[in-house]
């Protein structure tokens, strides 16, 4: 079934292979990155993805996947089978980590401005007061981050 469907970014076989439910690693959830799936789990097929022939992507089942780190198990994948004591290990090491990341920076206080009108002639319909964290030139806020070197921002670190 060779051929690209273009509404979906990918060959008409890797759609096929989503229909077979097999799927990308970005795909996965749970916590686990593309490269530590790479690095444990066999895939299933690749298939090129993209606008260019060039670029391939790999499809995994991902009952096995999740088999391999420990965190589900099915009748068809057990952990007695397929579970990678080394895979678990690091997934657990990744999962504190992200767990225990906090931005530190100055605490910062200002205002920016949400813009309104059409693309053709925009303007600031209002300016919205913030209290965040600037950290590595941007500043984080609750919902959100924006660039502290931005045209339209302003703000002042907050002593104390």
């Amino acid at each position: 079934m060779a051929g690209y469907d273009y509404m979906r970014g990918m060959s008409n076989n890797a759609v096929q292979a989503h229909n077979d439910g097999l799927t990308t690693a970005s795909k996965i959830g749970h916590g686990l990155t593309k490269d530590l799936i790479e690095k444990y789990c066999r895939n299933e097929e690749w298939h090129h993805t993209g606008s260019t022939f060039y670029n391939a992507t790999n499809f995994y089942v991902k009952e096995y996947v999740l088999a391999v780190f420990g965190i589900k198990e099915t009748e068809d994948y057990t952990f007695e089978d397929y579970r990678d004591e080394k895979a678990v290990e690091e997934y657990l090491i990744l999962k504190e980590s992200k767990k225990n990341k906090k931005v530190e920076g100055l605490k910062v206080v200002g205002k920016y401005a949400v813009w309104g009108g059409t693309r053709k002639h925009p303007k600031i319909s209002y300016w919205k007061e913030f209290t965040g964290i600037l950290k590595d030139g941007w500043i984080y806020l609750s919902d959100c981050k924006k660039k502290a070197t931005g045209n339209w921002i302003e703000y002042s670190v907050v002593k104390g």
